[in-house]
C-alpha cells in the first residue's frame, strides 16, 4: 500500500470513528470500511480536513467507423 493510500485510509477511518461517536474497540471495523471506501480510487493525497484527493480519471474514447 502506498504511503498516500495508507494516509487516506487512516484519515477516513479516523473520520468514521468520530462520526460514530468515538467508540472503543471498533478500530478494525473502521479501518476495513475506510479501505473499502477508498479501494477503487486512485489516491493522490489527503487534505488536513480529511478530504481524499483523487487523480483525474481519463476515459479512452473508441472511434467507431
Amino acid at each position: 500500500m502506498s504511503k498516500q493510500r495508507e494516509q487516506a485510509v487512516r484519515t477516513r477511518a479516523y473520520l468514521i470513528w468520530e462520526q460514530e461517536g468515538r467508540p472503543g474497540g471498533k478500530e478494525l471495523d473502521h479501518w476495513l470500511r475506510a479501505e473499502a471506501e477508498t479501494a477503487s480510487e486512485k489516491i493522490v493525497g489527503v487534505t488536513d480536513n480529511g478530504k481524499v484527493i483523487k487523480s483525474p480519471v481519463r476515459h479512452a474514447r473508441s472511434k467507431v467507423g
